[in-house]
């Protein structure tokens, strides 16, 4: 009978363990979802803008760093894939994207990707076409990144107190089985 008792736990135990890693994977991937809405409002409005025949100088004002605010920031890009204007900065310069991804924006239109243009500066971006190049918009993933932080260790907890609690009600079971054996 222990024996069937210890499978019985060991199967709810995997199980449990499972299903947690499972509600992590799906709050982590809601958490960063929803943090491009800000940029797909801004990179399609400015898009828009662009394409109606705005004038570049007119949509994009400010100086943000990249590395330090948690601020939304614009890069616009030529066709050649060479930053043009905007207010995010890294370094004191508009930094670039690779090539491949504004090879993608070509073919389907936007991209949202998390960007990391240096080590340490992660953003979550929103690249949209328009008749003369691209637009970025992106903001710092930090905060996102602490909620997945948060999220993860909140899970872990309760990963650990469930593992407790079956360990303790399994040794509590064989205790009183033995009681009731001998």
């Amino acid at each position: 009978m222990n024996k069937n008792i210890f499978v019985l736990l060991l199967v709810i135990f995997l199980f449990t363990s499972f299903l947690l890693g499972v509600i992590y994977v799906i709050g982590q991937q809601i958490l960063r979802a929803a943090a491009n809405d800000p940029q797909i409002q801004l990179s399609e409005d400015i898009a828009s803008a662009l394409n109606s025949g705005a004038d570049i100088n007119s949509l994009i004002a400010g100086h943000i760093d990249i590395a330090s605010s948690l601020a939304p920031y614009i890069i616009i890009f030529d066709k050649s894939g060479q930053p043009i204007n905007g207010n995010g900065y890294l370094n004191n310069s508009w930094p670039g994207v690779p090539k491949g991804i504004l090879e993608f924006v070509d073919t389907n239109g936007e991209d949202r990707i998390t960007w990391q243009p240096q080590a340490g500066v992660r953003s979550a971006t929103v690249i949209n076409k328009y008749n003369s190049g691209y637009v970025l918009a992106a903001r710092s993933l930090r905060e996102v990144e602490v909620r997945e932080n948060l999220l993860l260790q909140s899970i872990m907890m309760f990963w650990l107190a469930l593992t407790a609690g079956f360990t303790l009600f399994y040794i509590l079971f064989i205790t009183r089985a033995k009681k009731i054996n001998n």
